[in-house]
C-alpha cells in the first residue's frame, strides 16, 4: 500500500466529504443521470426547495393518471435479512429466487439441520436400518453443532462422526441418480414428524411454557423436547428420504410448475462463502462492486445455503483427523453422497475460477476477523452488513480512480477521489445512527443516554471487527489514510444512518407459492422408495410455512429522494413479475405536472398519533394536510 498517511487535517477533510451534504447543481446532476439509467422514459424533476420546510425533492416534470408508472428504481445497495436466509434462497445480488420449488421446500423444513451432506448424522443417526432422531439433550453451540450430550454415552467407541466440511464433485447424471437411490434406500425408515391444524394448515402446539407455538422445528417422531401436543392438532410424518429427494432433484412435485419460470440456477460465490447468485452477471457484479473485499471465504456450518462445490470444482478434503470416507454409528459406511449433483447447481466453475483469477480478494484481509464481523451481524444487526457493502464498494472504486496516478497522492488527488467514489451514496440524507434513532416509548427520559450509549457500543463493536479485518488490506493506489478514514467512527455511524433513514423493506413473494395455489392440493399421494406420502396433506402441512417470502431491505437512489406525505402521490411496488428487488412507484391518484412526488414512510391506515410515533424515527412532526385535518391542536376536526 503506497503513500503515507494523511495529517489529522486532511483525514478530517476526507470524512467531511463523505458526511457533507451535496450542492445544488450536483444534486440535479445526480438525479438526471440516475434516471437516465434506472427509469429511462420516466419523466421527473428534481428541486432544491419542494416548500414547506422539506428542502429537496422530486417533481412529475408530467402529469401523471392513477395507476401510471411514475419511476422505476433498483438498489444501490441490498441484502435479505438475516432471519430470512434459512426460509427462502435468493440470489445474494437481486434477490431472485433460486434453485426448484422442491428445493425451497425442503430446505424449510430440513432447515438448519441440513447445512451440509456430511452434517445430516448431526440429525439422523445411521446403524444398521434404525434412524433416531439427535440427542434430546444435545445443546446447540454457536456454530449450530450439538455438544456432546448423555446419551451420546449409549454409542460404540469406535464410532466416529462424519466430516463437518467435505463438497462433492460433480458427477455424470446417471451416477448422481444412482447414489441418490442409495442416498433415499438408507434413510428410509427414518420419518419427520410434522404437526399441523386441520382446518387451516397451521401447526398449533402448545411450548413447555403455556404459550402457543406456531414455528416449533424440534418435533420429530415420538415426541418434541421443546413443545408438547395439546390434543387439538392432526399430523403428518414425512419421510426424510423424501425431503432429501426434493432437495437433490430426485424427486419432483407433481401439478402445475408455472411458479418454476422464477427460479434460477444457483451460482455459487466466487470466493466460497454463504452467498449465492442468479446467473455468473450478478456473481461477477457483486464481486467487482464489493464483495471481493468482504467475503468470508467458506463457511460450512451456515444453514442458508448448502455448501456444495468449491469454485474450482474440487473436493474439499475431510476435517482434520475424519476418516476419509464418511461412517455412521457403529463405523457402517454410508453412501457415497459425494458423487451426488443437484440440478439446481449451476455448472459455472469455469466462469467463476476467471472471476476469482482476473480479480482476486486483495492482500492484507483478516479473514478470522472477517468472519467475526459476520457473525457479529448476524447475532444483532444485519445492517452492519449492509454498511460494510457500502465501506468495500468506495475503497474499491477509489482504489481504481486513485491507481491511475501512480503513488503520488496528494491530499487534494484523494479528496477528488473519495467524492466520485461516494458519489452513488452521496444523495442520501445522513445522521449519526446512534445520535438519530428516537427513543422508544419503553425507554423512560432518563434513560435515553444509556439507550444511546448502547446502540453506539454495538456499532462501534462491530466497527472494531471490520477495522481488524481491513486495516492491513492493500489496495493498488489506496494509501493507508483512506482506508482508515472509510473505518473512522464517523463515517461508519453516518453510513449506518443513512441506510435506517432511507432504506425501502423489500419484500418478494416466493414462487413457491404458486404452487400451492394452483394444484398442490389436488394431486396423488407420491411413492418411492421411502414410502407413500399424500400431497394433497402435505400441501395442507406445509403451503403455510414453505411459502416464505423474500424479506430484506435495501437502498434506492431516487426512491430515498422522495419526501413523506400521509396522503401520498406514490404507491411503492416491488417488481413481483420480474422476481428481482426493482421497485415500481404508480400514481396513487392523477398527479398534476409540477407536483410534488411523496410517498409514505409508514402505514398509511394507523391512526394519527401511531404515524406521528413511527415518524419520530426519521427526525420530524409530518405537517402534510391529512395530519393538519386529523389534529385538532393545529385547527383540524376533533
Amino acid at each position: 500500500m503506497g503513500g503515507a498517511p494523511a495529517p489529522c487535517a486532511a483525514k478530517s477533510a476526507l470524512a467531511g466529504e463523505i458526511l457533507a451534504k451535496v450542492p445544488g447543481d450536483a444534486f440535479r446532476e445526480y438525479v438526471e443521470a440516475t434516471v437516465a439509467v434506472n427509469a429511462p422514459g420516466c419523466s421527473v424533476e428534481p428541486s432544491l426547495d419542494v416548500g414547506g420546510g422539506k428542502g429537496r425533492g422530486l417533481l412529475a416534470a408530467r402529469a401523471c393518471a392513477e395507476g401510471e408508472v411514475a419511476l422505476v428504481d433498483r438498489p444501490l445497495a441490498s441484502l435479505q435479512h438475516t432471519s430470512n436466509r434459512s426460509k427462502a434462497l435468493v440470489c445474494s445480488h437481486c434477490c431472485s429466487f433460486l434453485g426448484t420449488t422442491e428445493l425451497q421446500i425442503a430446505r424449510q423444513l430440513l432447515g438448519d439441520r441440513l447445512v451440509t451432506v456430511w452434517s445430516l448424522a448431526r440429525f439422523c443417526e445411521v446403524d444398521g436400518g434404525a434412524r433416531d432422531a439427535e440427542p434430546a439433550g444435545a445443546e446447540p453451540t454457536r456454530s449450530g453443532k450439538r455438544k456432546r450430550a448423555a446419551s451420546d454415552d449409549a454409542r460404540p467407541a469406535d464410532a466416529a462422526d462424519p466430516p463437518d466440511a467435505a463438497e462433492p464433485h460433480p458427477a455424470e447424471a446417471s451416477e448422481a441418480a444412482r447414489d441418490l437411490k442409495e442416498l433415499l434406500d438408507a434413510l428410509g425408515p427414518y420419518r419427520m414428524f410434522v404437526p399441523f391444524d386441520a382446518d387451516d394448515g397451521r401447526r398449533a402446539r402448545t411450548s413447555a411454557n403455556g404459550d402457543r407455538d406456531t414455528e416449533c422445528t424440534g418435533c420429530s417422531e415420538g415426541g418434541c423436547t421443546d413443545c408438547e401436543d395439546d390434543g387439538t392438532d392432526a399430523s403428518l410424518t414425512i419421510p426424510v428420504g423424501l425431503l432429501l429427494g426434493m432437495f437433490f432433484g430426485g424427486v419432483r412435485l407433481p401439478g402445475d410448475r408455472a411458479g418454476d419460470a422464477k427460479l434460477h440456477q444457483v451460482h455459487v460465490c466466487p470466493g466460497g462463502c454463504r452467498e449465492a447468485f442468479c446467473s455468473v452477471a450478478c456473481a461477477r457484479a457483486a464481486w467487482e462492486e464489493g464483495h471481493r473485499l468482504t467475503c468470508p471465504g467458506t463457511d460450512p456450518d451456515d444453514p442458508a445455503v448448502l455448501q456444495l462445490y468449491r469454485p474450482d470444482g474440487q473436493v474439499c478434503g475431510p476435517a482434520p483427523g475424519a476418516p476419509s470416507e464418511p461412517r455412521g454409528a457403529g463405523g457402517a459406511a454410508l453412501p457415497s453422497w459425494r458423487t451426488c449433483r443437484p440440478p439446481w447447481i449451476a455448472a459455472s466453475s469455469t466462469e467463476l475460477r476467471a472471476l476469482f483469477r482476473e480479480a482476486p480478494p486483495p492482500r492484507g484481509i483478516a479473514r478470522p476477523a472477517l468472519q467475526e464481523f459476520v457473525q457479529h451481524a448476524d447475532d444483532t444487526n444485519d445492517v452492519f452488513l449492509l454498511a460494510a457493502g457500502v465501506v468495500a464498494h468506495t475503497l474499491l472504486r477509489a482504489s481504481r480512480l486513485l491507481s491511475r496516478n501512480g503513488t503520488a497522492h496528494t491530499p487534494e488527488l484523494m479528496l477528488a477521489a473519495v467524492a466520485e467514489a461516494w458519489r452513488p451514496f452521496a444523495m442520501g440524507q445522513r445522521a449519526i445512527w446512534w445520535e438519530q434513532v428516537a427513543r422508544p416509548s419503553d425507554v423512560a427520559p432518563a434513560e435515553e443516554a444509556g439507550f444511546r450509549r448502547s446502540l453506539k457500543t454495538l456499532a462501534l463493536d462491530s466497527l472494531a471487527l471490520l477495522h481488524a479485518a481491513l486495516a492491513d488490506v492493500e489496495l493498488p493506489g489506496v494509501p493507508r489514510a483512506l482506508v482508515h478514514v472509510m473505518l473512522s467512527e464517523d463515517v461508519w455511524g453516518g453510513v449506518i444512518g443513512m441506510f435506517e433513514l432511507n432504506n425501502l423493506d423489500i419484500d418478494l413473494p416466493s414462487p413457491v407459492t404458486e404452487y400451492f395455489e394452483r394444484d398442490g392440493g389436488a394431486q396423488p399421494a407420491l411413492k418411492g422408495p421411502w414410502g407413500e406420502v399424500d400431497v394433497a396433506a402435505l400441501a395442507r402441512a406445509l403451503g403455510w410455512r414453505c411459502s416464505v417470502a423474500c424479506s430484506g431491505t435495501g437502498f434506492f437512489p431516487l426512491q430515498s429522494l422522495l419526501n413523506h406525505s400521509c396522503d401520498p402521490a406514490l404507491l411503492v411496488a416491488m417488481d413481483y413479475d420480474g422476481g428481482s428487488s426493482s421497485v415500481t412507484l404508480l400514481a396513487r391518484r392523477d398527479i398534476r405536472a409540477g407536483e410534488e412526488l411523496t410517498i409514505s414512510y409508514v402505514d398509511t391506515a394507523l391512526p394519527t398519533d401511531e404515524r406521528g410515533e413511527l415518524l419520530r424515527d426519521y427526525g420530524f412532526t409530518c405537517t402534510c394536510p391529512r395530519c393538519m385535518a386529523d389534529d385538532p391542536l393545529r385547527g383540524g376536526a376533533s
